[in-house]
């Protein structure tokens, strides 16, 4: 299937690189994932795989990423041909993956749902992946999310609000090298009642961490300012 994300495999592996993901998002995600080591996991909405590489690598006895975009998979398969992690790269999941993970990882996935029914669906096939115990770590766009475009230009990126932000607002992220990406918005309210329709009973929102080394190379300034209103929420929720 072709998306906007086709072509922006190398992009989103630059980014990664960046100090906002090097020493802010990336360790978050990790803290709150915790000991990922023989579990099965599934990078929903994989990208180019960087969180996939990064789970194999932390001891994930499976790890399966999925994305709908053709590009990014092709990305993340030679990738995988060149690094030989053990990774399997799917555009599609049917039935026979229902119940197979011990965790389900969905990092800037919920922010691509851009009505109420597609973010209703996305989450419900999540839930539908996960083993009875199992537990979704997913990122969407923070509900308290900064309406000034250049407030995160210092992390990479902006964010630009096409219209009051609302369920299903449409916003534009900018990454600051040519790439402008179509998201969506969707407020605390709604994100709660879509996983607890889904059936997650526990859902806990976490606050994003930044490691002492970003701090000695960045400042508690630089960092503040993302944590007092970041841009991405953290949601831990468990069936």
């Amino acid at each position: 299937m072709s998306s906007q994300f086709d072509v922006m495999g190398d992009t989103y592996d630059e980014f990664a690189l960046g100090p906002f993901r090097q020493y802010l998002e990336t360790p978050s995600v990790i803290k709150f994932l915790g000991d990922v080591k023989g579990l099965s996991v599934l990078d929903f909405g994989c990208g180019s795989g960087v969180y996939s590489r990064i789970l194999k690598k932390r001891g994930a006895a499976r790890v399966v990423g999925y994305d709908v975009s053709e590009g990014m998979l092709e990305h993340a398969r030679l990738r995988e041909e060149r690094d030989h992690l053990g990774i399997d790269y799917v555009s599609s999941l049917d039935e026979s993956l229902y119940g197979s993970f011990d965790v389900v990882l969905g990092v800037y996935v919920i922010p691509y749902a851009n009505t109420r029914k597609e973010l209703d669906s996305m989450i419900n096939t999540m839930a539908k992946l996960l083993k009875p115990d199992g537990r979704l770590l997913t990122l969407p766009i923070h509900p308290e999310i900064s309406d000034q475009p250049d407030y995160y230009k210092h992390y990479g990126f902006r964010i630009i609000p096409q219209e009051p932000y609302d369920n299903g607002s449409k916003i534009t992220l900018d990454l600051q090298q040519d790439t402008l990406i179509t998201a969506y918005y969707w407020p605390s309210e709604t994100l709660q009642q879509s996983l607890a329709l889904a059936g997650f009973k526990e859902i806990d929102w976490h606050k994003h961490y930044v490691t002492p080394d970003g701090y000695t190379q960045h400042g508690k300034d630089y960092w503040d300012a993302y944590l007092n209103k970041p841009h991405a929420a953290i949601l831990e929720c468990s069936l």
